[in-house]
């Protein structure tokens, strides 16, 4: 990856460079982000290492969009090695790494009863920091998770 400019998203992901798009996650720019955390969900099973180490990453925004692609690309893998570091990610200090490792586990684990637990909660947390996004989200994880 580049060490000015914006990183190829497209040539990382065709390389398998897990690296380069982990680090991806830490550009100012969301789009981009994104981009980097869907190729990482495309590459199943390969990404499931790098995105548990990523759960633990400084960056709030890395740890954000490992938590949301570790639940798809451990699901295609059929790779339960990322339970344990996302029930870990339950307690981040930043509520979108819990939300977003709860909707993981529930896509890994469909009876995965302290994420459902926590996504009830969110989807009806109505304090002050709370939005509608944040609840929204957490009410369609808990749809698409049949035994909630």
């Amino acid at each position: 990856m580049p060490l000015f400019g914006r990183p190829d998203i497209r040539k990382l992901e065709q390389d398998r460079d897990t690296k380069g798009l982990i680090k991806a996650l830490e550009h100012r720019d969301e789009s981009l982000r994104k981009e980097a955390m869907e190729a990482l969900e495309r590459m199943g099973g390969e990404a499931v290492e790098p995105l548990i180490r990523a759960l633990t990453d400084p960056n709030d925004n890395t740890r954000v969009c490992a938590a949301l692609a570790l639940g798809d690309a451990a699901k295609q893998a059929n790779d339960r090695r990322a339970i344990e570091p996302l029930r870990g990610a339950l307690k981040d200090a930043n509520r979108w790494v819990r939300l977003h490792s709860a909707g993981s586990l529930t896509k890994i684990d469909p009876s995965e009863t302290q994420a459902i637990q926590l996504l009830k909660e969110a989807a009806q947390d109505y304090s002050l920091d709370s939005s509608d996004d944040y609840r929204g989200i957490a009410a369609s994880y808990l749809k698409a998770t049949p035994s909630a």
